[in-house]
């Protein structure tokens, strides 16, 4: 299965270095084009390219590989990566339940909140995001359900990808599952470099958050849970509280 294992893997980190550099020329496309038909355009193709690699991609090289079992439950594997975030954090598997993803949505959703509502009440040219990824946000609300469906996906695919399949594969392949947990947060970092230095940073400490939730809590679902949240939040409920506040300051 070892070769398998790297067969797999190298062809899903071909595909998303094909993804990337497709979603850097689409993405400076998009910011120079932003006509209604350009943007759908852009929300469509995008979907497509997210679900064959980092949906389908991964969930083959999974169960081809015979690491889906695994990535979803790493038992005894991950006590090593669990015990030094227990050390940097000084957290315990009692604090990674489901009260965490609503605490988080609940905080996330009041920053939002605050973060859309400033630039809109004083008039500010620029809004207040962590990365460049503007252009990329919903400006109508016929693109909510193309930003909804991209965030659910976002949150299923890269966590299969970053939290179980890179890892895992490069543990089967030998390295330490920890270092593989770090060099896979490398790797989706860099992914954002579409989103400047400072969207990479942010990425960059998301990554690991999520990384800390997954091996502290030893459930792939539970990282998914809040990845999504995380992207529904800022990709879906803040563009559409901005359009709703717009609409009411036109009309007072």
């Amino acid at each position: 299965m070892t070769f398998v294992t790297a067969v797999a893997l190298l062809v899903c980190l071909v595909l998303l270095q094909r993804y990337i550099r497709r979603g850097l020329s689409a993405t400076a496309a998009l910011r120079t084009r932003q006509g209604p038909l350009n943007r759908r355009q852009f929300f469509r193709d995008k979907l497509v390219e997210q679900w064959k690699t980092m949906i389908v991609a991964p969930f083959l090289a999974l169960t081809l590989s015979g690491l889906l079992h695994s990535a979803f439950n790493p038992g005894e594997a991950i006590v090593p990566a669990a015990r030094l975030t227990a050390t940097l954090t000084g957290a315990s598997p009692d604090d990674f339940d489901l009260s965490l993803l609503s605490s988080m949505a609940v905080t996330l959703t009041i920053a939002i909140v605050v973060l859309e509502a400033l630039p809109i009440l004083f008039r500010w040219k620029r809004r207040l995001v962590l990365g460049n990824f503007t252009a990329l946000l919903p400006q109508s609300p016929a693109e909510l359900p193309y930003a909804l469906l991209l965030a659910i996906g976002a949150g299923l695919g890269e966590e299969m990808l970053f939290r179980g399949e890179i890892p895992h594969a490069l543990a089967a392949l030998g390295l330490p599952l920890t270092a593989g947990l770090l060099v896979s947060c490398v790797i989706f970092a860099a992914c954002h470099v579409y989103q400047g230095w400072v969207g990479v940073l942010a990425v960059g400490f998301a990554g690991l958050l999520l990384t800390a939730i997954y091996a502290i809590s030893g459930n792939l679902w539970l990282a998914i849970a809040v990845h999504v949240t995380i992207d529904v939040i800022g990709l879906v409920i803040r563009p559409a509280l901005g359009m709703g506040l717009k609409r009411l300051l036109r009309r007072s």
